[in-house]
């Protein structure tokens, strides 16, 4: 964990939402969309200066569509520590 990274106070969490999130032996894929990029880039951010997730790894993104907004696809690699 980097004590330096920070995290923007002001994020609306609203703006990114998770389509799946399955942990198996504390390996975690996590799939969602966010509004833009900025908001995928907030998501990991948070992830990785948590105590609860460690080795946070982007594996895509893509633009998509949900209704009839253009959104952002995103899937994560991640490990959980409990």
């Amino acid at each position: 964990m980097n004590p330096y990274a920070g995290f923007r106070e002001g994020w609306d969490v609203r703006r990114l939402w998770l389509k799946s999130f399955n942990e198996h032996e504390r390996v975690c894929e996590i799939a969602g969309e966010a509004r833009t990029n900025e908001d995928v880039a907030e998501f990991l951010r948070r992830l990785s200066i948590s105590e609860l997730f460690e080795e946070v790894v982007l594996e895509r993104t893509a633009g998509a569509t949900a209704g009839t907004e253009s959104v952002i696809a995103f899937d994560l690699n991640c490990r959980v520590r409990y």
